[in-house]
């Protein structure tokens, strides 16, 4: 099923579907291919070409026009010149504040209603097209009895100037690539251009191509002679009709005449394209492009052209590596000479490049970049174990230590043959993953110590290896088999007093299955895996170990679970073994701890001192995507906090390295742009703020495709964002498409179907469609039932959400029976911001009743729980004093009132909310105002509220509107 249904594409070509839809509306057409025919079909089937109909024969009214006039949004700036289509004017967006080029069409052109709907539908399905290369249609309408239509406003010359100021090769083939994509991305959406020339092709100041100029652009072949005689092809002056392939005529046309000198290599690639037969050119503009881009690389096929080596089995590697004996070797220096070349043999020049061409297949844009880290780690982990090897040789330590060290080298090799031999047939995930696989690899130093013995050559070393494998890559369910069949035998390990030797492959474990558990956020099972870890790595007497193990427990108690206190406990721990350990980068790693564990504890201030500390050591280690990680942390929490300067920079910094690490494009990137967007909301930056969520969805899209989980991800996180500004529409739509992607992909109960369900229902709720709201409520609990214990604190989140929702549609008694039961779960998790929530959740119930005292001790009781806590004032706070501040007012205590509800405007004002937010405040503050006495500045107070809310919390604004007009006195 498409995303888009024939009667919003009908309402789009026709002009009429909402401004407030149109732009989500764009982005599924530029993104979704199904769309993108359906819109071909139903354009074809219900507009009629201009050029087909009767011309009216009345005399062409004369344009004028003066520097000031405005046609709606657009006010005109200069005089360009005209065409056959009409004037062109630059000319100012006055909503958006921005230049634009806008095209004022001739009357004549336009003298009946239907021809000026079918040029203005036209010109508004352009609007689909947003490629770099062709100049974007941003509106179209009719004001002062002309249609006219708004573009994008190009600062550059046009080809032929461009060409005369001399240009080198490189920068010559780039513009007519990029003519060429564009043209490519034009005849993708149904469009024929007809009239590509050197005039319609313009090159901004860096170097950027534009293909211009649609006036002549119409959907599929057409018959009628139009365009520039000198630049048509043959089959069109003979009068079959315009189409893709007569573009890609006018267009090799445009090169050879304005490029005489252009090289042997390019001049075969315009030959075929003007060829005179239709049939014999490029199959279309994209190859032709792609011929262009192998010269512009010097020869070098693009990335897609290449085949899948063939694939060497990990047992073929075994066979080259060897095993070694278990006596230990004479110190004899040219015996332990060639002892490298085994390891070599595992990363050797055929497997590197079967590996690279997988890597290339997968068509990432970061694939290069994912294959050169994964290509340095792997020939260092190889050179590590041929030395490891030496080592072993000239040491000859006694026979016991030799032959743990051997069979522990033998497991590395084993390791990472295995490794090898999984990316040489890895799915795009492996290539998504590659900077933790090259973290996951056997590392041959954990060969020399005391601890050798716990690397030993057997099954439950293999198992955990190829499980750590699996999880670094993104195959969960395929690590959970591999854990699942060693589950025995590891607590046989464990229960054997004599086997402490071992106990280091027990911890690798444990790790292992806390790590899988994290990222499916089975943050229960996680925490129950690190507690296991933790035993085994105290008797073995592993200081970094234990460090590790606690810093991971503190996360995801402290910060994940909410469990502060218990956060706390481990990152003490976590500390005194850390300080044993003296590792930097365990050091760096706890104090990412920290910084998270205070965040979640709204103690933004010293999380940002954590973090900081954390960029500190990062900053003495070669490791960049670490001190990434801890900048985008101190980023993303910084917006907190006043100095929103300082997080920008963070975010930037972070997103500089990544993007030069990993790739453009790169999840990790993505996931960066939503920090940005969040930052740019915390400034009142709305739409700054939704554009980088756009985006990132948008780019993930681009490159992973459209039925992938990092885009639900992304859409997931832009709708939720749409709810809170109000686009309700637009949040449905990508919610919904989140939704679909992941109940493909995912199993039933997973969580993340649950917190898309919950985003719905969320959704739902602030449009004011209560009873829809607890339908999806119901499917969420459903469901995470199913995924959560019956305790967790999800559910309790849940069923706040149910209790609120049954509220809203006046069940007093099934909110108050859900809410209570959040209540009691969020009671068993001492220290849990939850339990506060669904407090004050349970004093609105009260309040609802008209039960005033209760309700004012429950909202007490939360805001008592958080300070408590000695949680730093944030955005949630404000919900409570809000709350309330109503309850106070009906009790009479207008002063105290007062007070209230202005602590909770100034924290929302303050950490930059949603204006619905305020909004909501704000009609409080009215009320109270009203009680006062101050009629004419209450009423003032709630159209203030009334005017913040917008389009956002139809119910609320409805309330108020009733609220302003009532001649009741308001109590």
């Amino acid at each position: 099923m498409p995303c888009l249904t024939a009667n919003q594409l009908s309402e789009y070509i026709e002009g009429v579907l909402p401004a407030s839809e149109r732009a989500a509306v764009e982005s599924e057409l530029a993104s979704c291919d199904e769309c993108r025919a359906l819109l071909r079909d139903w354009a074809q089937t219900t507009l009629r070409s201009i050029d087909a109909r009767e011309q009216p024969t009345a005399p062409e009214q004369p344009l004028v026009h003066r520097r000031g006039d405005r046609l709606d949004a657009y006010e005109l700036v200069d005089y360009l010149g005209a065409g056959g289509m009409g004037l062109v004017f630059t000319g100012r967006d006055l909503e958006l504040d921005r230049d634009v080029a806008i095209k004022v069409v001739r009357p004549n052109l336009v003298a009946s209603a239907a021809a000026a709907e079918d040029l203005l539908a036209e010109a508004r399905a352009m609007a689909a097209v947003k490629h770099p290369n062709v100049v974007c249609v941003y509106a179209a309408g009719r004001a002062e009895g002309l249609a006219f239509i708004a573009m994008e406003k190009v600062d550059g010359a046009r080809l032929t100037e461009w060409l005369g100021e001399g240009r080198g090769q490189a920068a010559v083939l780039s513009v007519f690539c990029g003519v060429a994509r564009g043209l490519a991305a034009l005849h993708a959406i149904g469009f024929v251009h007809r009239d590509v020339k050197p005039d319609n092709i313009l090159v901004e100041r860096d170097g950027t191509a534009k293909l211009a100029d649609f006036g002549l652009a119409r959907r599929g072949v057409g018959e009628e002679l139009v365009g520039t005689p000198a630049f048509m092809a043959p089959e069109v002056r003979a009068g079959v009709g315009a189409s893709p392939a007569s573009d890609q005529y006018s267009f090799c046309l445009t090169l050879r005449q304005t490029w005489p000198e252009a090289p042997p290599e390019i001049a075969a690639i315009v030959a075929r394209g003007l060829e005179p037969e239709p049939e014999r050119r490029w199959p279309d503009m994209g190859a032709l492009a792609d011929a262009i881009e192998v010269i512009a690389a010097g020869g070098r096929p693009r990335r897609r052209w290449l085949a899948v080596a063939a694939v060497a089995t990990a047992s073929t590697v075994a066979l080259a590596v060897g095993v070694f004996s278990a006596l230990a070797p004479e110190p004899d220096q040219d015996r332990c000479s060639g002892l490298d070349d085994g390891p070599r043999a595992l990363w050797g020049s055929q497997r590197r490049a079967a590996v690279r061409r997988q890597f290339l297949a997968s068509e990432r844009p970061w694939a290069e970049r994912a294959f050169d880290r994964l290509d340095r780690g792997l020939s260092a982990a190889t050179e590590d174990l041929g030395a490891a090897r030496r080592r072993l040789c000239l040491d000859s330590p006694p026979p016991v230590r030799a032959r743990a060290r051997r069979l522990c080298l033998d497991r590395v090799s084993t390791d990472l043959a295995d490794t090898v031999a999984h990316l040489t047939t890895a799915d795009p995930q492996a290539v998504n993953a590659a900077a933790e696989l090259v973290e996951s690899l056997a590392d041959p130093q954990r060969c020399s110590g005391d601890d050798s013995m716990s690397a030993t050559a057997n099954p439950i070393a293999a198992a955990v290896g190829q499980a750590e494998l699996l999880n670094a890559a993104g195959d969960y369910t395929g690590a959970l088999e591999r854990l699942a069949a060693i589950e025995a035998a590891v607590s046989a390990l464990e229960a054997d007093d004599e086997g402490q030797a071992d106990l280091g492959l027990a911890v690798r474990y444990h790790l292992a299955r806390a790590s899988v558990a994290q990222r499916r956020q089975r943050y229960d099972q996680a925490a129950d895996a690190l507690e296991r870890a933790a035993r085994p790595a105290a008797a073995a007497g592993h200081p970094g170990r234990l460090a590790e193990v606690h810093t991971q427990l503190a996360v995801v108690t402290g910060y994940h679970q909410s469990r502060v206190e218990v956060g706390h406990a481990h990152l003490e721990t976590a500390a005194a073994w850390a300080e044993l350990a003296g590792e930097p980068r365990v050091l760096a790693e706890l104090e990412d701890a920290r910084g998270l564990v205070a965040a979640a504890q709204g103690d933004y201030e010293g999380a940002a001192q954590a973090f900081s500390r954390a960029v500190a050591v990062r900053e003495t280690l070669d490791d960049p995507l670490g001190e990434a990680e801890s900048l985008y942390l101190r980023g993303t929490y910084g917006r907190y906090l006043s100095d929103r300067e300082s997080s920008a920079a963070d975010l930037e910094r972070a997103l500089e390295i990544r993007e030069r690490e990993l790739g453009r494009a790169h999840p990790d990137v993505l996931r960066i742009y939503g920090s940005l967007g969040l930052l740019a909301s915390a400034n009142g930056a709305v739409e700054p703020s939704l554009e980088w969520f756009r985006r990132a969805a948008a780019e993930a899209e681009a490159t992973l495709g459209s039925d992938d989980l990092e885009l639900a991800r992304h859409l997931h996180a832009l709708g939720s964002q749409q709810v809170i500004h109000g686009d309700y529409d637009a949040a449905e739509r990508n919610l919904e498409r989140a939704l679909a992607i992941r109940e493909r992909q995912l199993e039933a109960a997973d969580v993340d179907i649950v917190r898309t369900l919950v985003g719905l229902a969320s959704l739902n709720y602030y449009r004011g469609a209560y009873a829809e709201s607890q339908r999806y409520y119901a499917l969420a609990l459903e469901l995470g039932s199913e995924a959560y214990p019956a305790t967790h604190p999800e559910l309790g989140i849940l069923a706040r959400g149910y209790g609120l929702a049954a509220l809203g549609a006046g069940d007093l008694d099934l909110a108050r029976r859900h809410i209570q039961r959040a209540v009691d779960i969020a009671r068993e998790h001492a220290g849990s911001a939850d339990l506060a929530a669904a407090l004050s959740d349970l004093g609105l119930v009260e309040a609802m009743a008209e039960r005033w005292q209760p309700a004012r001790e429950r909202v007490s009781e939360s805001l008592a729980l958080r300070e408590a806590a000695q949680r730093v004032a944030d955005p949630d706070w404000a919900y409570s004093y809000a709350l309330l501040a109503e309850i106070e007012l009906e009790l009479g205590e207008v002063d105290s009132a007062e007070l209230s509800i202005e602590r909770a405007i100034a924290l929302r004002t303050q950490h930059g909310v949603a204006p619905s937010l305020i909004a909501e405040c704000e009609f409080v503050l009215a009320k109270i105002q009203w009680r006062r006495g101050q009629r004419a500045r209450a009423r003032q107070t709630a159209r203030a509220a009334l005017t913040r809310l917008g389009s956002a919390r139809p119910a609320l604004a409805e309330v108020i509107r009733e609220w302003i007009t009532s001649p009741n006195d308001h109590g």
